[in-house]
């Protein structure tokens, strides 16, 4: 973080801030195509976090229909805090990634916030149980089929990891959705935690699905760097008018790629030089980690998977709880790394029962 600093001030001085820190965001752009072997065509629009990004999606989906928009979030309490307010279109804290002051809850100036919908799918029965996969997948047709015969567009969360592991729904029943209704359907994949391989990845866009990344995470780089990846198949929400200017205090014109013509000429100049730098960190992470083979990190999964299985099964006052993980889809290359848990969820037992909220909270 330092050195790009560095950098950035070097040639600040030389070109301008601006011109600079544009190289800077196209360099990060064309390192994360790489590094997750994205398709060259593909835009990253950088982003302080998928909330932030998660407005940037509702506003391009909603233009697509004036009927409006509804959007569907997979188990809301086990992803980012203020996705659901995101998702309708509204500030979801008090203070913007520019700084600008604004109301928690208030709809954001120009996207019609009135126009967006959430609809919420669970992922665990009222005991915590994990609900089965078909079940999520039965609750999202279900949800997806009143919105088109209402004549609304959707666009669908495909939750590749919560925080405790889980997912849904299914690659098939999403995959299905977004192509038996184009340009009214669709797809996003949350895989925010980025508990997964390259391959799967690639599966998602050659679906055409859009894709939230994060640098931090499963990837250990700094908070708040995050990222939208679009795939070509989509580009035409990006035609037409500038961005809704509520969405000026959320991103600057080089966090958007320069293809983006339409949508760059209301944003500032002055780059978002924390969020350049937290990347540029979060990459070296991304580095180190790519350049471990994959069958080194599936022996080392493993390892740590069984240790940390037998650490909390010993225990009298642990109770390992059921995280099955998503299927993903494949190509054929056999990179199964992703498919070995790393996220584990336990309960805690205090004299035999079960921990209240209250004594939980105190333990953590």
């Amino acid at each position: 973080a330092h050195e790009i600093r560095q950098a950035l001030i070097a040639a600040a001085g030389e070109r301008g801030l601006a011109s600079a820190s544009q190289e800077q965001a196209d360099a990060l752009r064309s390192e994360i195509i790489n590094l997750l072997e994205f398709p060259s065509d593909a835009d990253v629009v950088l982003g302080s976090s998928g909330t932030d990004l998660e407005l940037l999606l509702s506003a391009l989906a909603l233009r697509a229909n004036d009927q409006g928009l509804v959007n569907i979030i997979i188990a809301p309490d086990e992803v980012g805090g203020g996705g659901v307010l995101a998702a309708q279109a509204r500030h979801f804290d008090v203070r913007t990634p520019m700084s600008t002051v604004v109301n928690r809850g208030a709809a954001v100036g120009g996207i019609l916030g009135q126009a967006v919908t959430v609809e919420t799918v669970a992922v665990r029965n009222p005991a915590g149980q994990p609900l089965p996969l078909a079940t999520i997948d039965t609750k999202v047709r279900s949800l997806v089929t009143k919105t088109l015969d209402a004549g609304k567009n959707v666009l669908l969360h495909l939750l590749d990891s919560s925080k405790t592991g889980l997912g849904g729904p299914s690659f098939e029943i999403a995959a299905k959705l977004h192509h038996d209704s184009p340009g009214r359907v669709w797809v996003v994949a949350d895989v925010a935690q980025m508990r997964i391989s390259t391959e799967a990845l690639g599966r998602y866009l050659d679906e055409d699905f859009f894709l939230i990344v994060t640098g931090s995470k499963f990837y250990t780089g700094p908070p708040f760097s995050g990222a939208l990846v679009m795939p070509a198949g989509n580009q035409e929400l990006t035609t037409g008018r500038a961005l809704p200017e509520g969405l000026w205090d959320y991103f600057t014109a080089v966090d958007l790629p320069e293809r983006w013509a339409a949508q760059r000429p209301k944003l500032s100049r002055t780059a978002n030089i924390g969020l350049l730098v937290r990347w540029a960190a979060a990459l070296a992470e991304m580095q180190a980690f790519h350049a471990v083979p994959p069958a080194n990190r599936e022996r080392y999964f493993i390892g740590y998977r069984d240790d940390i299985t037998a650490l909390i099964t010993q225990s009298p006052q642990f109770d390992l709880v059921d995280a099955p993980i998503l299927p993903r889809p494949r190509t054929g290359r056999g990179e199964a790394w992703d498919q070995i848990q790393t996220i584990f969820t336990f309960t805690i037992r205090l004299g035999g029962e079960l921990a209240d909220m209250a004594d939980a909270t105190a333990i953590y």
